[in-house]
């Protein structure tokens, strides 16, 4: 693959647009618990998060892990 690339690992193109590839929290909690992310647990602890911390992009994208751990534990 590496031989047929035109381009260096890591380019980027000038007039590229940023983006952000963003994982589903309950994906994120069923993967940190081991469990599925449609099973009724982690439906429970998603809707607490939801309720004590905010919206899913604020707790994925601004809200510091110490804040989380605090209110959702490990």
């Amino acid at each position: 693959m590496e031989e047929l690339a035109d381009r260096e690992e890591g380019y980027i193109r000038p007039d590229g647009k940023a983006f952000e590839s963003l994982v589903p929290l309950p994906e994120v909690i069923g993967a940190s618990i081991g469990k599925s992310s449609a099973g009724a647990g982690v439906q429970k602890i998603y809707e607490n998060m939801i309720a004590k911390l905010g919206d899913e992009f604020s707790i994925l994208r601004e809200i510091p892990e110490e804040d989380i751990r605090r209110q959702s534990g490990a």
